[in-house]
């Protein structure tokens, strides 16, 4: 790792000169389905949770569904408003959002086995040639899933009662305060955040300077 941030730092070339997952894709589980339901993310190298394990080459698809209908809930766990809220996510409680999931692994392995990667194709590791079952693949699924680190929508937009800030941003009920971030979104995108996020910031910029 020391060596290819020095390669970049001076040559600007080198592993470290282009993000690791540059590669990915938005696709349909079935035809059925209105838009694009899975993420897809394809990493070069071998991954072990978060980090890839050192003497270990591979390669690795990262996939998930974008709009689950499992639904949890944030309450406060007391008086104390120093306290740490009570969070349940709730993941994986809706049958579809496990059909999907079993959707993306049986997927991932269509593409995996395309021509494409013959020349680089080894034996799979996660979840295994033997996890082909839906019950055992739900098994890894449980084990295994975690969400993604784009949390939005804690104080939405909106007219309703359940809104936080109106439409050009302002928090109901006091003055000369908006909110200009992921927490205003009244619904959550089928993608990544960053580019809505700094929409949003454009929007209020225009918004704050406007007459």
């Amino acid at each position: 790792m020391l060596l290819a941030g020095i390669q970049w730092f001076l040559f600007k070339n080198g592993p470290a000169a282009t993000t690791h997952s540059r590669v990915g894709a938005f696709l349909r589980t079935d035809d059925t389905v209105d838009y694009p339901n899975l993420q897809f993310h394809f990493w070069p190298f071998y991954l072990e949770g978060w980090s890839p394990p050192p003497h270990k080459d591979g390669y690795c698809f990262d996939v998930g569904p974008v709009r689950t209908l499992s639904r949890g809930w944030v309450k406060l766990a007391s008086a104390d408003p120093l306290a740490p809220p009570s969070i349940q996510l709730n993941g994986l409680s809706t049958t579809r959002d496990l059909e999907e999931f079993r959707r993306c692994i049986r997927l991932t392995r269509e593409i995996a086995a395309q021509s494409a990667f013959d020349f680089c194709r080894g034996p799979e590791v996660s979840p295994g040639p033997d996890v082909v079952s839906d019950t055992d693949i739900d098994a890894y699924v449980r084990s295994n899933a975690n969400s993604a680190y784009h949390p939005c929508g804690s104080c939405k937009m909106g007219v309703d009662k359940m809104a936080v800030v109106d439409p050009q941003l302002r928090v109901h009920g006091i003055e000369k305060l908006r909110v200009a971030d992921a927490s205003i979104m009244p619904a959550i995108t089928n993608g990544n955040i960053n580019a809505p996020c700094m929409m949003i910031g454009e929007r209020a910029a225009d918004l704050i300077r406007k007459p």
